[in-house]
C-alpha cells in the first residue's frame, strides 16, 4: 500500500473512531492534517504524472523559443531588403539625375554653350550621391561579412562600417538634395541670361 492510500484508510478508520464517540485523540485535527497529507502525496508522489507535466513545460518553451527565433529571422530580413531598397533608390535618384542632366548638357551645347557652366556643380552633387552609395553598398557586404565573424574586433570593425553605410547614405540624400537646388538654380540663370 503506497502512502496516499495509507493515508485515505487512516483517515476512514479514525472517522469511526470518532463516529463512536472516542475523543481521547484530538480527531479533527488529525483528520486535517492526513488531508494535507494526502493532498501533498497525491501531486508529489507520482513521477510520471511529474515527468508529462515537466514534458509539456519543456515543449512549450522549446516552442516559444523557436517562434521567438522566426520572429527575429523575419525581422532582420525585412531589415536587409528595406536598406536594400533605400541602397537601390539612392542610386536610381543620383544615377538618373545625372544622366539626364548630361542629355540635357548635351543640347544645351548645341545652342547655348555658354550656360554649360551653371550645371557643373549639381552634375557633381549627382554623381558624389551615386558613387557615395556604390561605397555603401561595398561596406554593406563587408560590415555583414564582419558581423557574421565570432571575431570580437570584427564586430567592432562591423559596427564602424555599419556606421559609415549611414553616413554615406546621408551624403548621398544630401548630395542629390543640393544637386537639385544647384539645377534649379542653373534654369532660373538659363531662363533669366537667354
Amino acid at each position: 500500500m503506497d502512502a496516499n492510500a495509507f493515508a485515505k484508510a487512516l483517515k476512514t478508520s479514525i472517522s469511526e473512531v470518532k463516529s463512536q464517540g472516542h475523543e481521547t485523540v484530538n480527531c479533527d485535527k488529525l483528520i486535517t492534517y492526513i488531508d494535507r497529507v494526502v493532498e501533498a502525496t497525491s501531486t508529489d508522489n507520482n513521477p510520471e504524472e511529474n515527468s508529462e507535466v515537466l514534458k509539456a513545460r519543456l515543449q512549450l518553451s522549446l516552442d516559444a523559443h523557436k517562434h521567438n527565433l522566426s520572429a527575429n529571422l523575419e525581422m532582420f530580413k525585412s531589415i536587409i531588403q528595406s536598406g536594400q531598397n533605400a541602397l537601390k533608390t539612392m542610386l536610381l535618384l543620383n544615377g538618373g539625375a545625372a544622366i539626364a542632366l548630361l542629355a540635357f548638357i548635351g543640347k544645351l551645347s548645341d545652342n547655348n554653350s555658354s550656360a554649360i557652366p551653371d550645371f557643373a556643380y549639381s552634375l557633381t552633387a549627382f554623381v558624389i550621391g551615386a558613387l557615395a552609395i556604390g561605397i555603401t553598398s561595398c561596406l554593406t557586404y563587408l560590415s555583414q561579412m564582419a558581423f557574421d565573424s565570432a571575431v570580437k574586433w570584427h564586430n567592432n570593425v562591423a559596427t564602424t562600417l555599419h556606421a559609415t553605410c549611414g553616413a554615406l547614405g546621408l551624403v548621398s540624400i544630401s548630395a542629390f538634395a543640393y544637386g537639385t537646388y544647384k539645377t534649379y538654380q542653373a534654369f532660373l540663370c538659363l531662363a533669366t541670361c537667354a
